[in-house]
């Protein structure tokens, strides 16, 4: 039996004219006798709706699998650096190898979040699970495989759209290396596919550990390179030494690792119960409102795609200048370095806690619950405030000591250059996070609508850093500025979205997001002032001449001292302050404590 939910009665000015609604949907409503069971079906197994998530444990574990994959991926890219330099060779395997995840993102993974995790929170509501399942899986996968044939054969093009002014003969190593690259969409895609139906049915381990394995074969890949081909040639500057053999050990042990990323995720998915089998058609399944909001969503992520260009293209320029002039500049693997270092609490923490509450705020969509969702989102962001402002002081403050640890063996020149673009990074750790938290809920009430028209208003930020930084300033400083734009996009399409979240939930979201904002950022700024003080009394590089081992070890104790004595006033502060994100964190480790 199905009844129409309704929703809870809310205030007359969330009913206006022009108010977006969450959408009606049909809940199942099983037929239970006196004593609280449900009767035996005659024809169709019962099956649980679906499996109740324990957030805090859930994140937690996916927390973990992030912060050990973020350490072997930060061994692969010293390894990388040492092995091939900073610029040059670097660049060009780093503008092929990001192609394949850039694509994807901007063709596929804005289709499967719009669609999967919600649409197989449905299906496990209504108990087909496994057929229409299936049938999404058939869709996608083939629609992969036709993608990754058409990308990897648009090799060149995709090449210079991203990179057009890099040096010339980095340019044509750089599309030997796409070629070699560019299938790992398809497998990208089967991980996300995989990985999506895994956290839909409450198992979220394996998604964030399969990049753990991933890691491992790069590394082993990295090691291979060095032990047979070694380093007595001048693999960072000179192109002609980039022969058929090591362009294959490179970039075919790099995608190697993205397969078996992708392949591991079979051994937990049989253990599901589910099993994958071709099922065709989806007429007929209510895809026509789905595909609305795929739409939507991939809309939004062409014109992030378009922002991104502006970065890539002015990188790549970078590059060109820095070959042309022998200047040590800011270039492509320089801005990737970097951001890889700003998303490790984004990965860890946001995108954990995020992914995790998706699939309960998707089950809370779909059931109507939406005071449930408003208190959730508010608990959670505040929470991620705390995490996340840290984490911003910490950034911006020990940029130089964290950089050592990632590239031991370079000069001081060129860490400067790194932990700068990761300093400008770190101002937008915060405003990151929320944004992330409040897209993901966008996409559960099936707003991908909203998304896009959000995106409008970034590009152009991030346009007006660019063009800035092209026509009114030194190559120098080309990099750094695209990458304080590209953080500071973000607070532009956070006001949007908690305006629109606020009408969607009737509920204040503006101000109680604000407040837990400006209580964390005056105890980062404090604190991270206090931190950058202790960094230069002792000196914010270790010693030259102490050897990689010694250099990591004098970067590392440096970090840890600042980050005592920021972890005390930054928690400090807040306490003062009566922080509710801080309460909500607190409130857990004391029950712990009591027992």
């Amino acid at each position: 039996m199905f009844s129409r939910s309704r929703m809870p009665r809310q205030p007359r000015h969330a009913l206006a004219k022009g108010q977006p609604r969450p959408p009606l949907v049909l809940v199942p409503l099983p037929d239970v006798d006196s004593t609280g069971t449900l009767p035996v079906q005659p024809v169709v197994t019962q099956r649980p709706a679906i499996k109740q998530v324990n957030v805090a444990r859930a994140s937690g574990i996916m927390a973990a699998g992030t912060m050990v994959s973020r350490v072997l991926g930060f061994i692969r890219t010293a390894l990388l650096i040492a092995l091939i330099g900073e610029i040059g060779a670097n660049d060009a395997f780093n503008v092929a190898n990001n192609l394949p995840n850039t694509i994807y993102n901007l063709l596929a993974s804005s289709v499967l979040s719009a669609i999967l995790v919600p649409q197989i929170v449905r299906a496990l509501h209504r108990g087909n699970d496994e057929d229409f399942i299936n049938r999404l899986l058939t869709l996608f996968t083939v629609a992969l495989a036709g993608l990754t044939v058409l990308c990897t054969v648009a090799a060149p093009a995709f090449v210079y759209l991203y990179a057009a002014r890099m040096d010339a003969q980095w340019i044509s190593l750089a599309i030997v290396f796409a070629f070699w690259s560019l299938p790992q969409i398809f497998f990208y895609g089967l991980y996300s596919l995989w990985g999506q139906l895994l956290n839909a049915k409450g198992s979220f381990g394996p998604y964030m550990w399969a990049p753990v394995v991933n890691n491992v074969c790069a590394i082993v890949g990295l090691a291979v390179f060095w032990k047979t081909l070694g380093t007595s040639k001048d693999w960072a500057s000179d192109p002609s030494v980039w022969t058929a053999g090591p362009i294959a050990l490179l970039a075919g042990s790099s995608t190697a690792s993205i397969v078996i990323q992708a392949l591991i995720l079979l051994i937990p998915l049989y253990r599901t119960g589910f099993r994958l089998r071709f099922v065709w058609g989806v007429r007929g399944h209510g895809l026509r409102e789905v595909s609305q909001v795929a739409a939507w969503a991939f809309a939004s992520l062409i014109v992030a795609q378009v922002s991104f260009l502006f970065v890539t293209n002015i990188a790549g320029a970078a590059n060109g200048y820095a070959t042309s002039t022998g200047t040590v500049v800011a270039t492509i693997t320089a801005h990737n370095t970097a951001f890889q270092v700003f998303m490790i609490p984004q990965s860890t923490i946001v995108t954990s806690v995020t992914t995790a509450l998706f699939t309960s705020m998707s089950a809370l969509v779909a059931a109507n619950k939406i005071r449930e969702v408003h208190d959730q989102f508010l608990r959670t962001q505040a929470s991620l405030a705390v995490v996340t402002g840290f984490c911003a002081a910490a950034l911006v403050s020990g940029a130089i000591p964290v950089m050592q640890i990632i590239m031991p063996s370079s000069d001081r020149a060129n860490i400067a250059i790194f932990a700068l673009l990761l300093a400008l990074f770190g101002l937008a750790t915060p405003l990151f996070g929320i944004w992330g938290l409040a897209q993901r809920l966008l996409l559960a009430f099936g707003d991908a609508r909203s998304l896009f028209y959000l995106q409008l208003p970034m590009l152009l930020t991030q346009a007006v850093f660019v063009v800035v930084a092209w026509v009114a300033m030194d190559p120098a400083w080309w990099v750094p500025m695209a990458s304080l734009g590209e953080g500071l996009v973000y607070a532009t399409g956070l006001v949007g979205a908690l305006i629109i979240l606020q009408r969607r939930l009737a509920e204040p979201v503006v101000w109680p997001v604000i407040a837990a904002l400006w209580q964390t950022t005056l105890a980062s700024v404090i604190a991270g002032c206090a931190g950058w003080g202790v960094l230069h009394l002792v000196g914010p590089y270790a010693p030259e001449g102490a050897g990689v081992a010694g250099t990591m070890i004098g970067a590392l104790w440096r970090i840890v001292a600042c980050g005592i004595v920021m972890a005390i006033i930054y928690l400090g502060i807040l306490a003062v302050l009566g922080n509710s994100g801080l309460a909500n964190l607190a409130g857990p480790l004391r029950a712990r404590l009591r027992r």
